[in-house]
């Protein structure tokens, strides 16, 4: 607990999250409209950085990442296939990887509609010590590809906003899924 200049900072169950850095973040989103052809590529890289540790902490346990997603493309008869691999680093002095996953690859219709998908996914933590000083960055891959070949305009969001506040352009508010990029991170109590 840090109580200089009369705030205290601790981590609790409603840690704020939030990433200016990368892509076009626009009402706290990630959206791009970029070219693909029918090789998976990386479109997207955001790194979403916690404060740095007041007190040393231990994490280990099942980590899940919720994502929500939408994508559509920019033409009918194109098919947009997508991905995220969600990596979980240590930065202390360099940055070094704990653990990777990659999503489910999740498909597009053939017509112009947005089409939103919430994005589950599970990391299993090993036992890593954190001291004070270190960050946490939790870093999103997007990765796309257009499925029927040939080269398509693919547009693509998904939502980072701790809020969850709705705009009339978060695309992933749409038919109930949420503009909140969510993770939940398993720390070792130390009773």
């Amino acid at each position: 607990v840090d109580t200089s200049a009369a705030r205290i900072n601790i981590l609790t169950t409603n840690t704020t999250m939030i990433s200016n850095v990368g892509n076009t973040p626009r009402n706290n989103q990630t959206w791009l409209s970029v070219t693909l052809t029918d090789t998976f590529a990386k479109k997207s890289d955001v790194d979403f950085d916690l404060s740095p540790f007041n007190l040393p902490r231990t994490l280990r346990g099942e980590m899940v990442v919720s994502i929500a997603a939408s994508a559509k493309p920019s033409s009918g008869g194109k098919q947009i296939e997508m991905y995220f691999i969600v990596k979980l680093r240590k930065v202390s002095g360099s940055e070094s990887d704990i653990v990777s996953v990659q999503s489910d690859t999740w498909q597009t219709g053939t017509t112009e509609v947005q089409n939103p998908n919430q994005f589950l996914i599970p990391l299993t933590v090993p036992s890593t010590p954190y001291k004070k000083g270190d960050v946490l960055r939790v870093t999103i891959e997007m990765w796309a590809r257009n499925s029927i070949g040939g080269t398509a305009i693919g547009k693509f969001g998904y939502g980072h906003d701790p809020s969850n506040n709705f705009t009339p352009d978060t695309y992933t508010e749409s038919n109930g899924i949420t503009s909140r990029l969510m993770c939940f991170i398993p720390f070792k109590l130390d009773i």
